[in-house]
């Protein structure tokens, strides 16, 4: 299943992909719509009766509606190894080694080419600290949110209270699968 995920993540775009620097700050996190961001992102699963599969890099994720969005898997090194386009139309992932595969939705397609069920619809949202939480920090920020068998964990980098998380931590554990997906976000930008 990681090995899956290493293979996607290899099949999206070529070459290193980063953002330019952030040159003014950015607006309040409940007001940011369109977004890109980049960071790091380490994957543990395990499910009923298989060994336990791990998977590490780097992402650039540009969120441009709830419909659209890009999402570049790179190795630790920042080579492309796979890209995930979502659209309302469809969804597609693309491998470095020219491969694709398409699906209805990203959800859909993410869990037919790596067989893991991760949340997309909602994964936006929580990047940006969106949710009911359970749980805040003394500035009102979300430090834990829980959704859909899913329990998300918040970092930030400074006490301002309008700060976007710069670590996520999501765990999901049922009767047949157990997923943990630490997320460690360094550049916010407001225009994908």
């Amino acid at each position: 299943m990681i090995r899956r995920l290493l293979a996607l993540a290899a099949l999206l775009g070529t070459g290193c992909t980063t953002l330019p620097p952030a040159d003014a700050p950015l607006p309040p996190r409940n007001r940011i719509d369109a977004f890109a961001v980049e960071g790091r992102f380490a994957l543990n699963s395990r499910s009923n009766g298989q060994a336990a599969q791990q998977a590490s890099g780097r992402l650039l994720w540009k969120h441009y509606t709830r419909t659209r969005e890009t999402i570049l898997l790179m190795t630790p090194l920042g080579q492309g190894i796979a890209e995930v386009e979502i659209a309302a139309n469809g969804s597609r992932l693309h491998t470095d080694d020219g491969r694709e595969y398409s699906a209805a939705d990203g959800e859909a397609l993410l869990r037919e080419v790596t067989g893991q069920n991760l949340p997309l619809r909602r994964l936006a949202d929580w990047l940006r600290a969106r949710g009911q939480a359970r749980e805040t920090d003394i500035h009102g920020r979300p430090l834990q949110i829980a959704e859909n068998g899913w329990q998300i964990r918040y970092t930030y980098a400074d006490a301002d209270p309008e700060a976007l998380p710069t670590r996520l931590d999501l765990r999901y554990l049922d009767a047949e699968q157990e997923i943990d997906l630490r997320l460690r976000l360094e550049t916010w930008r407001t225009d994908p």
